[in-house]
């Protein structure tokens, strides 16, 4: 596993997103909206996770300022 530079505080904001999604079923009673916002806090995380992933690893120096900047995209 590379990077290290935050703690892999990454994988900790994936593991939300995957634990969040697996409970958006319970969240029904809340309504559509709230069960919208949800589902869409789940695809915000995945995104931020992958963006913290490319910070971590530049940091830790696995990977370089290009690559970073396509992750980024």
């Amino acid at each position: 596993m590379s990077g290290g530079a935050f703690d892999y505080a990454y994988s900790r904001t994936a593991q939300f997103a995957d634990d969040l999604e697996l409970r958006l079923g319970d969240a029904a009673h809340h309504g559509p909206d709230v069960v919208a916002r949800l589902t869409q806090l789940v695809i915000d995380a995945r995104a931020l996770s992958e963006q913290m992933r490319a910070a971590e690893w530049l940091f830790s120096g696995d990977i370089g300022q290009d690559t970073f900047m396509k992750w980024m995209d």
